[in-house]
């Protein structure tokens, strides 16, 4: 993964919620949106699966007032239903995640709002321009290289319209 700066975690990240989520299909890819709320409440149901190192990792990274919410947007390999790509718009603390399911871990990196401005705006230009690099640094550059631009840019403009609702929910 040369070149991605973030905080490395040895686990999936929370799943999403199904019935929560609209999808988008796109080729090989479906777009998820979903509105997620993360308190200490949701992160201790996550924490009864994990190893002690992990539970460890987790909390030594979770502040201790955290309540956030917002919008994620999920890159799904339509094939599999595997996620590869999340963008978590939250509020307090957006970032985003490379997901490395082959190899059980995921990097996380903060969106710095100077630099990447509002965070839909920054996952949605991710999306436009920035799908192919971003998939290859999650170790599929296979599939990066059957990415539709059309069939992306047709979902657009809804998986937007839809994480700005969310936004303001």
């Amino acid at each position: 993964m040369y070149g991605v700066v973030g905080d490395r975690f040895d686990m999936m990240p929370i799943p999403l919620v199904d019935a929560a989520t609209t999808y988008f299909p796109a080729g090989v890819l479906v777009i998820g949106v979903e509105g997620r709320q993360i308190d200490p409440d949701t992160v201790a149901a996550e924490l009864g699966h994990l190893t002690p190192a992990q539970e460890a990792a987790v909390k030594a990274q979770q502040p201790a007032d955290l309540d956030d919410s917002g919008p994620s947007v999920h890159v799904i390999d339509a094939a599999t239903g595997t996620e590869h790509l999340r963008f978590d718009c939250f509020d307090n603390g957006p970032h985003y995640h490379y997901v490395i399911p082959d190899e059980g871990y995921q990097i996380v990196v903060t969106m710095d709002r100077a630099a990447c401005g509002d965070p839909i705006d920054f996952a949605v230009g991710c999306l436009q321009t920035r799908l192919r690099p971003m998939l290859a640094a999650a170790g599929r550059d296979d599939l990066a290289q059957l990415v539709d631009d059309d069939l992306i840019a047709e979902v657009i403009p809804a998986v937007h319209e839809l994480a700005r609702q969310l936004a303001a929910v």
